[in-house]
């Protein structure tokens, strides 16, 4: 079970979110967030990230809504498409 957050409380807590998504975002090597969105979703509409062998973000695309789930924290943003 994820615990739900909007983009203005998950800044307000202390947790790993942002920064689990940073680095992947790095390890894409992409220029950004949007950059990064645009390249996930040609994959699919759900993308696992994997360390080690084991899963640690999750992102899903449904009804034009983004899912946004650390694995480790097991913390879930979601946030319409057009608002990334």
């Amino acid at each position: 079970m994820y615990k739900k957050f909007n983009l203005t409380e998950i800044s307000s807590i202390q947790n790993n979110f942002i920064p689990h998504l940073y680095s992947i975002i790095q390890k894409e090597k992409c220029q950004g967030v949007n950059d990064f969105f645009k390249s996930a979703f040609k994959e699919g509409d759900e993308i696992l990230f994997f360390d080690r062998g084991n899963a640690y973000f999750k992102i899903l695309l449904t009804n034009n809504t983004i899912h946004m789930m650390d694995e480790v924290d097991k913390i879930e943003l979601e946030i319409p498409f057009n608002d990334k």
